[in-house]
């Protein structure tokens, strides 16, 4: 049995649509007002710059009216400039918090570990000073939780 992680809390969203952008060249601030409806949040951003100079994004999009639409319609100029857009509802998000996790070696491995057990699928993953995040399927959303659950020790 290995030693669990402190974490201060297990941050968990559901109802979440996956929003794909791959390979475009537009402006980050411009792709992301053409894509998210006015009434939208990013609950989740992962950026990767390719060597190309193009980008991909991945996004956790929430709308903030109930039943609302997260998106716009589809904009197509994002594929006549060479993009991908990708759609998926059913998403959730799952991270673990911790104020003190960059001077925690073995947290990435351990949280990525963790959701390979449960057997969800890790629809993306992104990372700041203090918390790690990733994108499953709301399908998988519990037994992910408690795989977390099960890692990290958190305040009762």
């Amino acid at each position: 049995m290995h030693r669990r992680i402190q974490a201060s809390a297990i941050v968990e969203t559901r109802g979440l649509t996956r929003v794909t952008v791959s390979g475009v060249r537009t402006g980050l601030g411009e792709l992301i007002e053409r894509i998210l409806a006015d009434d939208a949040t990013a609950e989740f951003v992962c950026i990767l710059q390719r060597s190309d100079g193009s980008t991909d994004v991945v996004l956790g999009v929430r709308a903030t009216v109930p039943g609302g639409p997260p998106l716009r319609a589809r904009d197509e100029s994002v594929l006549r400039e060479g993009g991908v857009l990708e759609v998926a509802a059913g998403v959730a998000m799952l991270g673990v918090y911790g104020p003190h996790f960059r001077e925690k070696p073995g947290i990435l491995s351990t949280f990525l570990t963790a959701l390979g057990k449960s057997s969800a699928p890790v629809l993306g993953v992104a990372s700041s000073i203090s918390s790690l995040c990733a994108l499953v399927p709301e399908s998988h959303f519990d037994a992910a939780r408690d795989a977390l659950a099960e890692a990290f020790d958190t305040p009762k």
